[in-house]
């Protein structure tokens, strides 16, 4: 994940963690798909989906939308 594309970007643990907020865009890559299907490289977690000021723990069964 690029952090130019980043919404927000904070750092934990003196760095060892970053926590991301990201925006998904109508077209790309995770776009339409489910948690469990994504190919996100190793140490990558989803932690929070938030729709519609909603925020979710996803599951495997939870699928991204676009914005």
């Amino acid at each position: 994940m690029r952090q130019s594309t980043a919404l927000g970007v904070e750092n934990f643990a003196e760095g060892r963690v970053q926590l991301r907020r990201l925006r998904i865009p109508d077209s790309g890559p995770f776009t339409g798909k489910l948690v469990k299907d994504l190919k996100i490289p190793a140490g990558m977690l989803i932690t929070a989906i938030d729709r519609d000021h909603d925020v979710i723990v996803p599951g495997g069964s939870d699928g991204l939308q676009a914005g």
